[in-house]
């Protein structure tokens, strides 16, 4: 059996287990275009092995991208700009 449950993430989660639909983590991730980039870890609270996602893009496996079979908390990633004086 194959179970697909989709949810769309407006904002950070330090704990995807909170979320009904994913309580054993996220197994793969689609950014939209209009998206930020956003840092996914293996571990809940932001902990753990990390990798930066890129907009407009699918990524089917995160466990071919060295996540294992799941990510545990999301964030998105803010820039600071800086201005040297």
């Amino acid at each position: 059996m194959i179970f697909k449950s989709f949810q769309e993430l407006p904002e950070d989660s330090p704990d995807l287990a909170d979320l009904a639909n994913f309580p054993n983590g996220v197994k793969s991730i689609i950014l939209k275009e209009n998206s930020k980039k956003w840092q996914v870890f293996t571990q809940a609270g932001f902990h753990g092995a990390k990798v930066i996602l890129e907009p407009g893009r699918r990524y089917a496996s995160l466990d071919a991208m060295g996540l294992g079979n799941a990510v545990k908390s999301m964030r998105r990633l803010i820039v600071e700009k800086v201005t040297f004086v």
